[in-house]
């Protein structure tokens, strides 16, 4: 088994459950209760879209970290594949990075992430 791949795997299913928790905590309840912000209006769907889309990252994550404990057990994984999601978390801790100017510590683990995935090759 693959340690790289296997640790990158588990780094993405705890970097999911944190997002999914405190963005629920933090974010997207406060948000949904503020009652002046025409964007929540009670008729509206975007609080139920927020908040789905929010947690589909979670989703979408896991679903990732499925895939690499999958090629943690190939003695010769997929390198296109794995190139791939490696630039896809080095591009989004990237993106976390500059946009919020280093303060928000995601940016660290996708880094972390990308780096596992890339030496695990």
């Amino acid at each position: 088994m693959n340690l790289f791949f296997l640790s990158a795997a588990i780094l993405l299913v705890i970097i999911g459950l944190i997002h999914s928790f405190v963005g629920e905590q933090k974010l997207i309840t406060p948000l949904s209760r503020q009652t002046s912000n025409t964007v929540f209006e009670e008729d509206s769907l975007n609080r139920p879209v927020l908040r789905v889309a929010w947690h589909l990252t979670t989703i979408a994550w896991w679903g990732l970290a499925i895939v690499i404990f999958d090629l943690a057990n190939l003695s010769r994984p997929p390198q296109l594949t794995v190139h791939a999601m490696a630039g896809t978390f080095i591009l989004t801790g990237f993106s976390i990075g500059v946009f919020t100017r280093g303060k928000h510590p995601a940016w660290i683990v996708f880094g972390i992430i990308s780096i596992l995935l890339w030496v695990g090759l």
